[in-house]
């Protein structure tokens, strides 16, 4: 039997139950204001606060994961596979989007287009903490600071940090119901976290 013809088997006999690994992942944001000057007791310093002050407040929602990333995460944690040994979070546009899917690459996306429009020239790293009762996270959150008028519909997790890269491995994407339009200078502030849930 050739792997396919067992793939499809598995695939016609499985159901969806309780048992074995449930992969989650999720995605928070929020916007913040241009930072301003910092000032001090001589007047201005020169300089401007790292953040600005936040204007929204915290809105979650789930990821969907790719196949290309799940398979490369099967391929590197049970077959000795090269392993991605970092990530970096890129900003999907809102303008044209039409919907994402598990079958996106980063050749192939035809529902969206990544959004470039902040000052960084790369994308920003998510570099999480070891994981702890099955869940990866970061520590401090990623912020995007924009450079243009955008609307920005989510974030998704991919292996180069190469803006609008066709050679990568996209894990994950994560979009909000509507377009979050941030003006030039705001910041976009985001974490993403992956949790594996056992189940018995």
């Amino acid at each position: 039997m050739t792997t396919d013809e067992i793939i499809d088997l598995w695939a016609a006999e499985s159901q969806v139950n309780e048992k074995g690994v449930m992969v989650f992942g999720e995605a928070m944001v929020r916007t913040l204001d241009v930072p301003q000057k910092r000032k001090g007791p001589a007047g201005w310093l020169g300089y401007r606060e790292r953040y600005g002050r936040p204007l929204t407040n915290w809105n979650k929602f789930p990821n969907g994961a790719t196949y290309v990333g799940v398979n490369k995460i099967l391929d590197s944690g049970f077959r000795n596979q090269a392993q991605i040994t970092a990530w970096y979070i890129g900003l999907i546009d809102n303008d044209g989007f039409s919907a994402v899917n598990v079958n996106d690459t980063s050749a192939s996306h035809s529902g969206w287009t990544e959004l470039t429009d902040y000052t960084s020239g790369t994308r920003l790293a998510w570099s999480p903490s070891a994981a702890a009762s099955g869940v990866l996270t970061i520590s401090s959150a990623v912020t995007f600071t924009t450079n243009a008028t955008v609307d920005i519909r989510g974030i998704f997790l991919a292996s180069s940090n190469t803006k609008e890269s066709a050679v990568d491995i996209i894990w994950a994407t994560a979009v909000e119901s509507a377009g979050r339009n941030i003006t030039s200078g705001q910041q976009y502030q985001c974490f993403y976290t992956i949790q594996f849930t056992p189940a018995s």
